[in-house]
């Protein structure tokens, strides 16, 4: 177990949803289909704009008669406030439980054997006291957990896993091309698709009405991404988000987040193509940087 590592993802915390109306509540607003969800499924959701933009982003587990949310803890005051806004007569209850509850990230090469889980985005099985599931966007970053507080630490001594960073642990994240709740606020200028929501099955195009639903199906069908959000490696300081990215003296795109020399970025798709073909020298104020392009990733033909 020496090589198993499991991370206490302190920056996230837990919404629970509750009540006679709870599936049909979720089913309307969010991008993935929560009829899916159970005891043996997690999904990767989000909530959208009615103009088809970001706003936040999230897991949804089953544990007994509640949904739980895990999702970042800088967006919890919003999402609850965003979810309060379309309860209206629906008879749920929506309750920040994020003080019961521990996030763990488990990684490692034997972790879902370990944990006695089929290694498939989104399975899920009851482990211990609480959920353990792969992470639903990819398989790369291992299993998720979510333990109560109470028997947490017990949980954790008897598995025999080393402990980790969470600073390693983002940076694992973002150098596979996936943004977090650090980033919460300039994806708000993002269409799902964009940030590559489609590939890391955070969208479910078959599920009916959800809001911002209309733009992100005419822009799968039509064809109309013109920019995607990459991993970049910078070659020397990082800069802060917000940064504009530079090719050829006009402006090709902006830094999402930062975690050392890994980063994010959007590009657009000709600038993006070209610098993966090794022919865009992409810069910053204060460093150049350089394009990977994930296994997960698609671009458009």
């Amino acid at each position: 177990m020496n090589d198993t590592y499991y991370t206490a993802l302190t920056d996230r915390g837990i919404l629970s949803i509750t009540g006679p109306d709870s599936l049909a509540f979720l089913q309307g607003i969010v991008t993935n289909d929560i009829e899916k969800v159970s005891a043996n499924c997690a999904v990767y959701a989000a909530i959208l704009t009615p103009q088809g933009k970001y706003l936040h982003d999230f897991f949804v587990v089953k544990s007994g008669d509640q949904f739980l949310l895990d999702c970042p803890s800088n967006q919890l005051e919003a999402l609850t406030k965003r979810l309060k806004m379309y309860r209206l007569r629906a008879k749920v209850e929506i309750e920040d439980l994020s003080d019961e509850f521990a996030i763990f990230s488990i990684t490692g090469p034997n972790v879902f054997n370990a944990a006695g889980v089929t290694e498939s985005p989104g399975n899920a099985i009851n482990y211990d006291n609480g959920i353990a599931f792969v992470d639903p966007r990819l398989v790369e970053l291992g299993l998720r957990t979510i333990q109560p507080v109470s028997t947490a630490i017990e949980f954790i001594k008897k598995t025999g896993f080393q402990e980790e960073i969470l600073e390693t642990y983002k940076t694992t994240q973002i150098s596979l091309g996936v943004p977090d709740g650090d980033s919460g606020e300039i994806l708000k200028q993002a269409f799902p698709l964009e940030i590559g929501f489609d590939e890391l099955n955070a969208i479910s195009f078959d599920k009916g009405c959800y809001v911002g639903q209309e733009v992100t199906t005419r822009m799968k069908i039509r064809k109309l991404v013109k920019k995607r959000l990459v991993p970049v490696t910078f070659n020397g300081i990082a800069p802060v988000p917000g940064t504009s990215i530079q090719y050829q003296n006009k402006e090709a795109g902006q830094v999402y987040a930062c975690n050392g020399e890994q980063g994010i970025a959007m590009l657009g798709l000709e600038t993006l193509a070209n610098a993966l073909d090794g022919g865009t020298e992409l810069t910053t104020e204060e460093t150049t940087l350089r394009v990977t392009k994930p296994g997960w990733f698609q671009l458009p033909d």
